[in-house]
């Protein structure tokens, strides 16, 4: 087999979504198991795949590698391994180690097109729901070798240290990481019958006070903040102090990360002294009206307050113009770290 490269460890809640896949367990499941959006649940698990040297993988290639690098647990099973034959054990290895049916059709001699009979096959005779369900049993089998039955590895980091960071994106890598995310999004969004676009990350990215939020390094959600812009076209709302936000439907992150972002935001205006947090989402006309749509719903779910129809800017755009309270959260740097140069303040 090929050997594993050097991982990240996970951290607590990237384990809690990543224990069931063992079991072959659906991302609605393991959301309703921990208590955690769908969408949640695959931003974890997306984390974890970069974590575990595996981008883009299958599940079944996934569980593998969170067994072979003991950040779960093998899932439980009294009953023996069935006789597997060779050709089985072989068909076993491929589907841990490769993700294509291109690929594992290679690995065990046969076309592409007949791996799917092959698969189910074994999934039967193994009493296996699906692929990553055998991976995991074939763990607890011991089928790999390896120490099946030791407990996950521990955390590297501190039980108070926290996960989340806040930093600038202010480098090609930094960018070129947020093209990726936004790109995923899209991806993730269309299998809900969402239509978002990535086109906006690029302008979002070039305002100066552009910010990240990294989980363990990885980066997870962006934003860019303006702390005094002139809101006078606002009216009364825009005469108490506050800070201006953007925000991209296809990087705002998950309702997890929105939700951390949100928080950030409201506490950061809190600290700086300010009322308001105020946002202006675009609502183009045409094809892009329904990812205004989503992120207005987004937004609304997560707290903030509408406060207009669609009207138009100085510059003759479109939008909805939202705010959110100013509010200490004092809790919070318990998640989330900021470096005192990160975040614009003037």
């Amino acid at each position: 087999m090929t050997t594993a490269p050097p991982i990240t460890p996970l951290t607590e809640p990237q384990k809690r979504a990543a224990a069931p896949l063992v079991y072959g367990a659906p991302n609605k499941a393991i959301a309703a198991q921990i208590h955690l959006s769908a969408d949640g649940v695959a931003s974890q698990l997306r984390v974890a795949r970069k974590k575990l040297g595996r981008p883009g993988c299958s599940r079944a290639v996934l569980v593998h590698a969170l067994l072979t690098a003991r950040q779960v647990a093998p899932p439980a099973c009294h009953r023996p391994a069935p006789d597997f034959t060779e050709d089985e054990l072989r068909l076993l290895r491929a589907l841990a180690e490769h993700s294509l049916n291109e690929d594992i059709g290679r690995a065990i001699g046969v076309r592409a097109t007949d791996v799917r009979a092959e698969i189910d096959a074994l999934l039967a005779k193994a009493s296996a729901d699906n692929a990553a369900h055998l991976v995991g049993l074939a763990h607890a089998w011991n089928i790999f070798g390896g120490p099946a039955e030791s407990p996950p590895a521990a955390p590297t980091t501190g039980p108070g240290a926290p996960a989340y960071e806040m930093m600038p994106i202010a480098s090609d890598a930094a960018r070129a990481a947020a093209a990726a995310l936004a790109q995923d999004r899209v991806h993730l969004l269309a299998g809900q019958d969402i239509t978002i676009f990535a086109g906006f990350t690029t302008a979002l990215l070039s305002e100066p006070g552009a910010l990240g939020l990294y989980e363990d390094g990885i980066l997870v959600g962006c934003l860019a903040l303006r702390p005094r812009p002139d809101m006078r076209h606002w009216g009364a709302d825009g005469r108490e102090s506050g800070m201006l936000v953007f925000l991209d439907p296809a990087t705002v992150g998950t309702t997890h990360v929105g939700r951390l972002l949100t928080m950030w935001l409201a506490d950061h205006a809190a600290r700086l002294r300010l009322t308001w947090v105020w946002c202006e989402v675009p609502t183009p006309r045409g094809h892009a009206e329904e990812a205004s749509e989503w992120m207005l719903a987004h937004l609304r779910e997560l707290g903030w307050e509408t406060r207009s129809p669609t009207v138009l800017t100085p510059a003759g755009d479109r939008v909805v113009r939202l705010r959110l309270r100013a509010e200490a959260k004092a809790a919070l740097a318990a998640a989330i770290t900021s470096l005192p140069t990160a975040v614009p303040t003037s």
